[in-house]
């Protein structure tokens, strides 16, 4: 997702709030949709900066439309920033059937790769 012209520090922001003040909100929205996991990395290309969005969940298109119809204070939050930095919210697309297709994909359980 590109990010609009002179919106990489707003996004940066957003990250930021992410990570502190709205955790608990945004854990919470995450749950509740089925998001398993949500990364975002930030990358320039051609000398534009754009967000890669992963997300992992059973069920992206459902994940999507929820998160599309909610009226959550924290998910009404997140779709106006992301509007504001993209112009668009990325997680309707994937209500919209705009996930992409799943490639290769390789996990390991073993208990010495995930011991802490």
């Amino acid at each position: 997702m590109p990010l609009l012209p002179g919106r990489s520090e707003r996004w940066a922001e957003v990250q930021a709030e992410l990570d502190t003040s709205r955790r608990t909100a945004y854990d919470a929205s995450r749950r509740r949709v089925g998001i398993v996991q949500e990364s975002f990395a930030v990358q320039n290309v051609g000398g534009q900066d754009v967000v890669v969005l992963q997300v992992e969940s059973r069920d992206p298109a459902l994940s999507g439309r929820k998160l599309r119809d909610s009226a959550d204070e924290f998910d009404v939050w997140l779709r106006a920033a992301a509007v504001e930095v993209f112009g668009s919210d990325p997680w309707a697309a994937l209500a919209d059937g705009g996930a992409a297709a799943q490639g290769h994909h390789w996990s390991n359980v073993t208990s010495e790769l995930v011991a802490r």
